[in-house]
């Protein structure tokens, strides 16, 4: 252990003595590390923006102004919090006043789903967007720029018919440089690619459009094989992810994993562990094979030094004779920590057995979530229709049947509104089984003044039941009403009483209920 560190110190300080300078992947390197000792500082920045951007939303007057502040915070969001900028989306959806507005909006909805990696919902999504609308004035070149983003992993002739309409329309700006370079690596032409990114670089307005730049001109060096470029615009790259901030980035995890293979095994664990819990924070989970990957990261890395240790222990016992007292504490440390790693393993494997438990769990609570309980409420509803359909078939047999015998079936009490009546206990019941702390964790959002009595037996008051259609995924308010078979104005009237309750603030509260 003593002869691997100085031949690990010995052999760097040589070369820096030799050399005289840094090269400028080093620099690069320190300064990412630098970048991303302060990250929290560029983060707060950050917040202090989206928080003025909100209070001017808050403020503004009118439908108008209000979607542009919604706007706004929607691209501060999208590459930081996928959550957050949902809820930004929802509020442009909510201002809407002119048609391109309104397509904005969609757009802004595709990029969400496109992110989540729910290419279904997203297609259907962009299928609806008004395209002769889309097609004309200021929108268009957003509008394909969103079918590139939506299409680049499902389609590739379709990729290649809106990328080309896109490039007839602009190969000007940063964005349509990038595109235009990305066209000619497909072509396989890739220095041409790569002149157009060198000659961009620089030449953005924001962070966003550098770190996009720098990246794409790291991944055209590794095509060439070149993995010095490659290292030193992945660094720059991160840089630029953690000024914005982002959280999306693949800058840092590419950076890692090539760190990882040219031996700088202690960056690269750094750079692994700083990548995954952004896209956790960041509600990244598509990206969240990464964790897997760090995994193996780290078990090669421990690989690596049992490799090491190995070596230094039969560099020793050639020289048993001459240090017979040094190898032998050796051996006894060697051994102790193998020892300690080998109890390491162990209980990492009890760690992942026992996450492996509560992942499978977890997906049985959603199968249960998704697929049983709407399924139940969908079955049900369809059943009560059913029921009123054979009322209306009833009174159809008037002319068919006497009056008389008609009308005594038709004076007979309804059992129609039994019927709801027994579903909505069924639907409490079933609800309260999945959630059993569903009205306590509720009441701990509200004022205590406003929080609701908890009977002891499984019922949902009508407050109560419209939060847990909200906490089961519905939130438009017509939806809801149609489930409770009652106006949208009375569930308006519901929610806006309960928000006014929350102890939080009334955008929060929702949100907070879908995550109970």
């Amino acid at each position: 252990m003593i002869m691997k560190r100085i031949i690990t110190y010995l052999i760097p300080l040589s070369i820096v003595i030799l050399s005289g300078c840094r090269s400028d992947i080093d620099k690069a390197l320190s300064e990412l590390d630098d970048v991303m000792a302060e990250r929290e500082i560029y983060r707060q920045m950050f917040y202090d923006r989206t928080d003025a951007l909100r209070t001017m939303y808050e403020k503004a007057e009118g439908d108008s102004l209000k979607w542009e502040y919604a706007n706004d915070l929607f691209y501060e969001y999208i590459h930081f919090n996928l959550d957050s900028a949902y809820m930004c989306q929802v509020m442009m959806r909510n201002h809407n006043v002119t048609p391109q507005q309104t397509v904005r909006s969609s757009i802004a909805e595709v990029n969400i789903l496109s992110q989540k990696h729910m290419y279904a919902l997203a297609s259907e999504a962009f299928n609806a967007i008004d395209r002769e609308m889309a097609m004309s004035g200021d929108v268009k070149k957003d509008y394909l720029a969103c079918a590139l983003y939506l299409y680049k992993n499902m389609d590739q002739d379709t990729l290649n018919m809106y990328r080309e309409s896109y490039l007839r329309e602009d190969t000007v700006s940063v964005f349509g440089q990038k595109i235009h370079a990305q066209y000619l690596r497909d072509k396989g032409q890739v220095h041409k690619a790569l002149d157009i990114l060198l000659a961009c670089d620089g030449t953005e307005d924001n962070y966003h459009d550098k770190t996009s730049t720098v990246y794409n001109i790291g991944m055209l060096y590794d095509m060439l094989g070149n993995r010095d470029k490659k290292i030193l615009y992945l660094a720059r790259s991160g840089i630029y992810d953690f000024l914005a901030p982002n959280r999306d980035y693949m800058s840092i995890y590419q950076l890692a994993l090539e760190l990882y293979d040219g031996g700088d095994l202690r960056r690269a664990n750094r750079y692994i562990e700083t990548n995954l819990m952004d896209v956790i924070e960041g509600g990244f989970d598509h990206r969240i094979i990464n964790a897997g990957k760090a995994h193996t990261v780290i078990a090669e890395a421990t690989k690596d030094a049992e490799r090491d240790r190995t070596r230094i222990i039969t560099a020793a016992l050639v020289i048993v004779t001459v240090f017979l007292v040094i190898i032998g504490w050796m051996l006894y440390y060697s051994r102790k920590q193998s020892r300690r790693l080998k109890e390491s393993h162990r209980l990492l494997s009890i760690a992942n057995n026992k996450a492996k438990e509560r992942n499978i769990k977890l997906k049985e609570a959603n199968l249960i979530k998704d697929n049983y309980v709407f399924r139940y409420m969908e079955l049900s509803i369809k059943y009560l229709e059913k029921l009123e359909e054979m009322r209306h078939d009833i009174r159809q047999d008037l002319k068919k049947k006497s009056v008389e015998e008609v009308m005594k079936e038709l004076r007979s009490p309804s059992e129609i509104y039994a019927e709801y009546k027994n579903y909505y206990q069924v639907f409490d019941e079933t609800f309260l089984g999945i959630f059993p702390e569903f009205r306590e964790k509720v009441n701990a959002l509200l004022r205590e003044e406003c929080r609701i009595p908890v009977p002891e037996d499984k019922v949902l008051s009508t407050e109560l039941r419209i939060l847990a259609v909200i906490r089961l995924g519905i939130s438009e308010s017509g939806k809801i009403a149609s489930f409770l078979k009652c106006a949208p104005a009375t569930i308006y009237t519901y929610r806006t009483k309960m928000r006014n309750a929350a102890m939080c603030s009334k955008d929060e509260f929702e949100d907070k209920v879908r995550h109970l």
